[in-house]
């Protein structure tokens, strides 16, 4: 069931409770601290805006997009690509687009109904929405590229895409996003958005509140909204394994072990490299040697053999 106005009666199918307190409706404003520097990054956010891609936290079934303000083009991302042309970009950096979000707590679109994400009444909404696209349009005549409402998550919402470029003093656009979205202009924007919607009985936020600082992506859903979630239980801590020592071998095969005699050399003979040539010498000798009593001995076995046998 898609949401819509109460008058249809209708609400999300799957919305999650919220709680929100009856205090007087605020202002929401939220500036997305992602800033995007590359053409892809805009055409990202213009694709979830228009519902081009899958939205987890919306009603598939829910209302479209309402376009409510486009530069040029058809898009958000054909808009903003018409106020970058020609703009001076000082590197790679550089800023080129801000995605801002607007709304109000739900006890403004639905009063005493604040649990029931996705559903509003439509006279508020409209008057919220005309009120916020004016105050957006004045605050920025030459940079707005986009404004698209949505209806299809808990709370009604507006984004804006706005290009940041300022007109120097020879009459060019220049990428500066500082300028326009520095913490005093911030600050400046929150309250005149919440004076902006004064009128409607909507008032700004209280400065400094944890709400004021989260980012856009945080925000889909209901505005504040808190969900108890259990706290997980704390699994014991996993039993240590126990090492077990080997099997001890016999004394016969410990001596055979290639890992004993091949890889581990003995702990009192110098390394390879370090002996001297006379020493080298003597080793070499001394292997000789025993290879000569191998093969004598060897060579005498068969003979031995026969007189043991004849002598049997």
């Amino acid at each position: 069931m898609a949401g819509r106005a109460i008058s249809g009666g209708a609400r999300y199918a799957y919305s999650m409770s919220t709680l929100h307190s009856a205090a007087a409706p605020y202002a929401v404003l939220r500036v997305d601290r992602r800033k995007a520097k590359a053409m892809g990054a805009i055409a990202a956010s213009s694709a979830h805006t228009m519902r081009e891609r899958p939205t987890p936290n919306a009603d598939p079934e829910g209302p479209a997009p309402v376009v409510m303000h486009l530069a040029d083009g058809k898009t958000p991302y054909q808009a903003a690509r018409h106020l970058l042309e020609g703009a001076e970009r000082r590197n790679r950096d550089t800023v080129l687009c801000r995605e801002i979000v607007l709304s109000a707590s739900p006890s403004y679109f639905r009063p005493g109904r604040e649990s029931m994400g996705g559903v509003f009444e439509l006279g508020r909404v409209k008057a919220w929405a005309a009120a916020s696209l004016a105050w957006a349009k004045r605050q920025w005549p030459d940079q707005l590229a986009s404004a698209v409402l949505h209806l299809d998550e808990q709370t009604p919402h507006m984004h804006l895409l706005v290009v940041p470029r300022v007109r120097s003093a020879a009459g060019v656009w220049k990428l500066n996003s500082k300028a326009l979205f520095d913490r005093d202009r911030l600050r400046d924007l929150q309250t005149g958005y919440g004076e902006a919607l004064a009128p409607l009985g909507i008032k700004r936020g209280e400065p400094g509140s944890q709400a004021e600082h989260s980012e856009v992506r945080q925000f889909y859903g209901a505005v504040n909204a808190s969900k108890s979630l259990p706290e997980r239980a704390k699994l014991p801590p996993a039993p240590r394994a126990r090492h077990k020592r080997p099997l001890a071998q016999p004394r016969e095969l410990r001596m055979l072990s290639v890992r004993r005699w091949g890889s581990r050399p003995r702990t009192n003979a110098p390394p390879m490299n370090e002996l001297s040539p006379l020493h080298m010498s003597l080793l070499v000798v001394r292997a000789v040697t025993r290879l000569g009593v191998l093969s004598t001995a060897a060579s005498r076995f068969p003979a031995d053999l026969g007189a043991l046998m004849q002598g049997a």
